[in-house]
């Protein structure tokens, strides 16, 4: 009898396959979505445990504010043998590859601790070779060979590689260029005095996954370890700095005593230099006039003795002139002589012929005898007188003549003699002229090294100056140096991880979720379909009981064929669930991380929940079900259910309403109260899909509103600045930043705890003045603008008051690091979005914790490139924090949510298509009633069926038409308009007589895609791309 039940329940699956499809489908959609969601974060955990697990990812990280030794190492590793530790330097620098500028993070490599994961190359071997940022190099386009050049050096790439420490995009902040890391570089060595950190592993809590209790909990024990030698190693860290700063200035004071004696020799010597330098000077001036005086006396000399040649030169000249005028006077006599001679000769012969006259004539020529002997004898007296004259004048002409040459000579040698002196007194002018320049330079050139002395005294004098008020800063500074600080900081503390783990915690908790609207539709479904199955084969149940067969074994044969559906639906969505779901989550994740390593194994333990889950809710559906019937005699269930009475419902009572409705909406109102279950069934069905669609929606909306609301409503600074807590700091900062925008608000801000048994970490917000201009406060409650509160009191935020059940009135408990703890009463409760925030006053700060220092500045605008640098380069600046650029970080974090909530609207969409093919029925019985045929319920499921492809064409339809009409594109929007209807009213009134109704709902989507077409086509041609790029960019 057994045998024969179970073949009429293989007959029945048979004979209702499209009901026993619904229930597996459900069966499928449920295990499905439970084992995929719920494996996923299970599956991504592992991933990134056998990533961390390759790379030797640390477990901690420990920096401190003067950096780490290898006595720091040591102490670490005597706290436990199992520990591993490792010094690694890094740092920060302005790179250029191919003439872009960036800034990268240089990483020591070591392959014992955060190993990368070379994508492409090789590791570097030489210290001109480096390994870089895989991401930076495709988003850039940079290849193996391209050449990576710093201030100091040049570098080749010769590998592409990931690294477990940059999982997101994100590569952190530096205090160099922009305040952005670009990048990260990985080379062999990077010399440093100290190390930049310490990382350290656990064997323990390598067998144990990352972020799990287990781990977290090792974690903990090694971070405690870690803190009880911490504060004796600052202390140690401190002393040896102090120790070392003396040790270097007292070096530094001997190095500038040594200088000064150095210097001060060699410009004393210098002095001693230019005095001697000066008394030869003074000799020589000396001399120089010496020998000016004899040259002077020998000029006066020399002149005289010229003086005295000229003179007589000069008498010899007139000498010489008066011989010549007695030869001239000679001369003159002498041709007196000579005319006189002549004239008596004349005379003479005159008185021979007046002789010879005479004696011819015989006359007596005695008188003319007598003046003929005396003519004679005045002649011969003449002759004599002449030749005396003569020789007189021969002799004056050899005395002229004499003079003349020895005038010459002496003139000649006069001249020669001044030539030969003016050529020695030139010459000698001109050596002492020679000499006074010489003196004249050495004077000009001892001046300058007087100047020189004087300044080099001088400068020197102020470069002693300065090294000394330099060491007495130094001195100050030893003095104002702050112990050094540890901060151990854990894998969460990691900004790439950190976002990995939420996402992963994000995602479980949507997978505790999503999968329980699932299963109660498929309870919801479980019961619709076997409702109707049973009360279909009613009759049949009271006729195997009339057999004999007990409720046992009827109801086993209903749970036989729910269980069967639930089994093959549950086991291939379980399959598919493990393996495709968990790895199109991981590939869309792996858009937001760069994480080599993953699996979707079989998970037993998730997949036997979610089937038992499924056998539970389809298969109990089912019992009870059957057990509402099986209560029943034979003889009542072998005859037709009465049908239920019809009673008057509320809405008949409201006549003004009633009497408007149609018969049909009165049928169907009257059903939904007479057949509650049904429509009950029906409304939570449709209900759950579409909750599922809308919270899919709004969660990626409430996500996506997160950042605008907390960095726009609450926080509408710009840049953060974290500043080092020096005397006059705040106003160097405020004079740099000064030109670009109003100004900025001094902050202090701290990390503080909360003194509770689950600690919270919480941010301290004390504004030296009003920060309304930066910080906006709500009221956690109506939203309404709140104020700072008052001195003593602080504010904190919802989130944080929520999970401290704490009101207004309540006292908080916050301890420091130091362990030191403090009371403070609650005033407001404010709106906040991320993290936990306590705001106070300045006042209410100072009454407990001590003096306040302003450590952060905010700022109301942006801030310009070069106004950043500046503050970059400024050494009162210790960091900047761009809220653009946090903003950016947040959002991309959030991006990993919006392809999950896009898997779950798709699936919730699939489910309500499953829901709706399934309970169209139970829709359809609403307006048909308990007495529709079945006839009518297929002809109502397959009108259903055509209004759901109604409705998309519809909107296909309406979405171009609505563009075009937007445009102003109206002659082809009345075209297919027109074309829509033709086509409609021809399909049916050719078609419909001959092949029956169904071609007039054919006709409707058949018009509306004509529709579509003729719109697209025109759109195509009226709107180029080129104008939805812009309008795109644009809008």
């Amino acid at each position: 009898m057994k045998t024969k039940l179970l073949k009429n329940s293989v007959k029945e699956i048979k004979d209702t396959l499209k009901r026993f499809i619904s229930i597996l489908l459900m069966s499928f959609l449920g295990v499905g979505f439970f084992s995929g969601l719920v494996a996923c974060g299970p599956d991504m955990r592992e991933a990134i445990d056998t990533y961390y697990d390759a790379s030797n990812t640390y477990d901690i990280v420990i920096t401190s504010t003067l950096g780490l030794t290898d006595e720091d190492i040591k102490a670490i590793q005597n706290l436990d043998k199992s520990y591993n530790v490792y010094g690694v330097n890094s740092v920060d620098k302005e790179i250029t590859i191919k003439e872009e500028k960036f800034n990268a993070k240089f990483i020591e490599l070591k392959s014992e601790i955060n190993d990368i994961d070379l994508v492409s190359g090789k590791r570097p071997e030489n210290d001109n070779e480096c390994v870089l940022d895989s991401q930076f190099a495709k988003r850039n386009k940079y290849e193996i060979g391209n050449k990576i050049k710093t201030e100091e050096n040049e570098y080749e790439v010769v590998g592409l590689a990931k690294s477990p420490l940059y999982i997101t995009s994100t590569r952190g902040t530096t205090n160099i260029g922009t305040g952005t890391i670009n990048c990260f570089i990985y080379i062999n060595k990077i010399e440093q005095d100290n190390y930049t950190s310490i990382y350290v592993t656990s064997e323990k809590a390598r067998d144990d996954q990352t972020s799990s209790n287990e781990y977290n909990k090792i974690i903990t024990e090694i971070k405690n370890k870690i803190n009880s030698v911490a504060e004796e190693r600052e202390n140690e860290r401190y002393n040896e700095i102090k120790e070392h700063a003396n040790s270097k200035i007292e070096d530094a004071r001997k190095e500038l005593q040594s200088k000064k004696d150095d210097a001060y020799s060699q410009i004393n010597e210098g002095k001693e230099e230019i005095k001697n330098a000066e008394l030869q000077i003074s000799k020589a001036k000396k001399e120089i006039a010496n020998n000016k005086q004899k040259l002077t006396e020998q000029k006066q000399s020399v002149e005289k003795q010229f003086e005295s040649a000229e003179n007589k030169i000069s008498e010899s000249e007139q000498q010489l002139n008066q011989a010549k005028q007695g030869l001239k006077q000679a001369n003159q006599g002498l041709e007196t002589i000579k005319t006189n001679i002549e004239s008596c000769n004349n005379n003479l012969t005159q008185l021979q012929q007046t002789k010879q006259l005479l004696q011819s004539q015989g006359k007596d020529a005695t008188q003319i005898d007598a003046q003929i002997e005396q003519l004679q004898s005045t002649i011969s007296s003449l002759n004599v007188e002449k030749s005396n004259l003569e020789n007189q004048i021969s002799v004056i002409k050899t005395q002229i003549q004499s003079g003349e040459e020895q005038i010459q000579s002496g003139k000649q040698e006069l001249e020669k003699n001044k030539e030969t002196a003016n050529r020695n007194f030139a010459k000698a002018e001109s050596q002492i002229s020679q000499a006074e320049q010489e003196i004249k330079n050495n004077v000009g050139k001892l001046a300058n090294s007087k100047k020189e002395l004087e300044d080099k005294e001088k400068e020197a004098k102020q470069e002693f100056n300065k090294a000394e008020e330099k060491i007495k800063e130094s001195e100050q500074d030893i003095q104002n140096i702050e112990k050094p600080t540890w901060y151990i900081h854990v894998r969460d503390d990691n900004t790439g991880y950190n976002t990995f783990v939420s996402s992963v915690k994000s995602m479980e908790n949507i997978s505790k979720v999503f999968p329980l609207v699932f299963y109660v539709v498929a309870i919801l479904i479980s019961l619709t379909s076997m409702t109707r199955m049973v009360e279909e084969e009613r009759t049949e149940i009271g006729t195997l009981k009339a057999l004999g067969y007990n409720n046992a074994q009827i109801l086993a044969k209903y749970c036989l064929y729910a269980l069967s559906a639930c089994l093959i639906g549950g086991l291939i969505g379980m399959a598919i669930g493990f393996k495709f779901l968990p790895s199109i989550v991981w590939y869309l994740y792996k858009m937001l991380f760069d994480i080599t390593y993953f699996k979707a194994p079989f998970i037993g333990l998730i997949g036997i929940l979610g089937l038992g889950i499924a056998i539970i809710c389809i298969v109990g559906a089912t019992i009870i079900v059957c057990m509402q019937e099986l209560r029943h005699t034979p003889a009542v269930l072998m005859r037709p259910k009465t049908p239920r009475a019809g009673k008057k419902i509320l809405l008949e009572k409201i006549t003004f309403i009633w009497k408007r409705l149609k018969f049909s909406q009165k049928i169907t109102a009257r059903n939904l109260f007479r057949y509650k279950k049904r429509g009950i069934m029906t409304i939570v069905g449709i209900t759950g899909c579409t909750a599922l669609i809308t919270a899919g929606f709004g969660l990626k909306d409430s996500i996506t509103g997160i950042v605008s609301a907390q960095y726009e409503d609450v926080f509408s600074y710009k840049e953060q600045i974290i500043i080092a807590q020096k005397e006059n700091s705040i106003e160097e900062i405020e004079n740099i930043i000064k030109n670009t925008q109003d100004g900025a608000i001094e902050l202090k801000q701290a990390q503080m705890k909360t003194a509770t048994i689950e600690q919270r970490d919480v941010n301290l917000m004390i504004p030296a003045d009003n920060l309304d201009s930066v910080i906006h406060l709500y009221d956690g409650k109506t939203g309404e603008k709140a104020e700072m509160p008052e001195t003593g009191t602080i504010a904190i935020s919802d989130k944080l008051a929520d999970i401290l059940n704490i009101k207004v009135g309540d006292t908080a408990k916050l301890e420091d690091s130091n362990g030191n703890q403090y009371e403070y009463k609650v005033s407001e409760i404010i709106k906040n979005y991320v993290t936990n925030y306590i705001f106070m006053t300045k006042e209410t700060y100072e009454q407990q914790m001590g003096e306040y220092k302003t450590n952060a500045l905010l700022t109301t605008s942006e801030l310009t490139d070069e106004t950043k640098k500046q503050l970059l380069e400024n050494d009162n600046v210790l960091s900047m924090m761009d809220v653009g650029t946090l903003t950016k970080s947040v959002n991309d974090m959030l991006k990993s949510l919006d392809y999950i909530i896009i898997i779950l609207i798709v699936s919730a969409a699939i489910l309500a298509f499953v829901v709706i093919e399934t309970m169209y029925t139970q829709i359809s019985s609403l307006f048909l009633g308990k007495d529709g045929t079945d006839l009518a319920y297929q002809v109502s499921g397959d009108y259903m069926r055509w209004l759901g492809c109604f409705f998309i064409f519809m909107g296909i339809k309406m979405a171009t038409d609505g563009v075009l009409r937007g445009l102003g594109i109206m002659r082809p929007f009345l075209i297919a308009n027109i074309v829509n209807l033709a086509i409609r009213l021809f399909v049916a009134m050719i078609f419909a007589p001959c092949f029956g109704i169904a071609f007039v709902w054919l006709a409707v989507p058949a018009g509306w895609f004509a529709n579509f077409l003729i719109s697209y086509m025109a759109l195509r041609k009226s709107w180029p791309v080129s104008t939805v790029c812009n309008s795109v960019a644009n809008g």
